[in-house]
């Protein structure tokens, strides 16, 4: 169940700072480098709705094509990364034997032999690009629903490489339980690995009521990313992470030297007023913030960023303090470092040639900011 209020959805603010064409950002806080620079794509005489508005992202597994669901025109904008230029547009059907048969997609999935997942507001389905359906999953089915009251559902966060492993966490109107569930689509099995050390996030679930009944929530963000034959669990308000491995939880938390483990303040968990809330969130911005952990292959690395909004007087929209942080293959920390200052913030995309990809908005044409480790 995705239902956010959308003035609350930070990540698809389009990024911009100062001195960001700087090529490199040092500190004294540890001794490496940043590297910092941006790069267009070539749109190829095509409208590329990327530019302006990143909806649904998702890169292939090698790393040389990243898409976005151009959701005005229902289709997928293929974009080849190995020479930053549009290599393609695939539009789908809606309705129809071959259509998607969905109004408004919540995620996709590039996954091997030229499939795609697209998650939508109560199923995950596998198509071709011509729209062939090879497999769907409701998830009100039984074997899903099984275990969970029917206020409460299993809501998508991510799939596996190969399609068949949907990861997932427990969605409950105006509760919150910290649980994990792992979906193996093929022979219908769900499993169920409570995380007690991500339960405190209940206290930055902010629910909008009006006497009594629920209308919507700002929940806590969770993380789950598949690497290889493990799990990486982390969320969006706390440093900690756990690690899950041949059915064994192993939780890690950090030590950093420039940025809070977490949030401090309590906040009011439910109000009757849309405007309490709003102010709840920005409040609660006011306070770090983290990204999911992003692997490097290349070298062996994992990246962080963190950001605060800085709210100054007079001022309508706040700016925001990023800092990132660079962990070993052991997840050990190396280092941390303060970024600078952007005007707007979004979340880091993928990984590519051991640079951090970020979307940026040129002039509504489709750009990357690019920021990793100085050689």
């Amino acid at each position: 169940m995705k239902n956010l209020l959308v003035l609350f959805v930070f990540s698809i603010i389009f990024w911009s700072c100062n001195s960001v064409n700087n090529n490199e950002n040092s500190s004294a806080y540890f001794d490496f480098e940043l590297e910092i620079d941006t790069v267009q794509v070539d749109p190829r005489k095509e409208i590329l709705m990327a530019g302006a508005y990143i909806d649904n992202p998702t890169v292939s597994v090698d790393k040389t094509k990243f898409y976005n669901w151009d959701r005005k025109n229902y289709a997928l904008e293929v974009i080849d990364i190995e020479n930053y230029k549009l290599k393609d547009k695939i539009y789908f059907e809606k309705d129809g034997p071959k259509g998607l048969q969905s109004d408004y997609l919540f995620s996709t999935k590039s996954l091997p032999n030229n499939q795609f997942g697209f998650e939508d507001n109560s199923s995950f389905k596998i198509h071709d690009v011509q729209g062939n359906l090879f497999k769907k999953v409701g998830f009100e089915e039984e074997w899903i629903r099984n275990g969970l009251q029917e206020s409460e559902s299993f809501e998508l966060v991510n799939v596996n490489d190969e399609g068949n492993a949907l990861a997932g966490i427990h969605f409950g109107f105006d509760q919150y339980k910290a649980i994990m569930f792992i979906l193996d689509i093929e022979e219908q099995k769900k499993k169920s690995i409570p995380l007690p050390k991500f339960q405190r996030l209940e206290n930055y679930k902010i629910v909008l009521h009006r006497n009594e009944t629920y209308l919507t929530s700002v929940n806590p963000k969770i993380f789950i990313d598949f690497l290889g034959d493990s799990m990486l669990i982390s969320n969006n308000h706390f440093n900690d992470t756990y690690i899950y491995k041949s059915d064994q939880l192993t939780h890690k938390s950090f030590e950093h030297r420039l940025i809070p483990e977490g949030k401090e303040k309590i906040y009011k968990k439910k109000s009757e007023s849309r405007e309490e809330v709003v102010q709840t969130v920005f409040d609660m911005n006011e306070e770090v913030s983290f990204t999911r952990f992003l692997f490097d292959e290349k070298e062996n690395k994992f990246y962080r960023f963190s950001n605060q909004a800085i709210n100054a007087e007079g001022i309508d929209e706040p700016t925001w303090k990023v800092s990132v942080m660079v962990y070993d293959q052991e997840l050990d920390l190396i280092g941390e470092k303060e970024i600078m200052t952007f005007d707007n913030y979004a979340e880091p995309l993928f990984v590519k040639d051991s640079k951090v990809h970020f979307h940026l908005n040129m002039e509504d044409e489709l750009g990357f900011i690019r920021i990793g480790l100085k050689n």
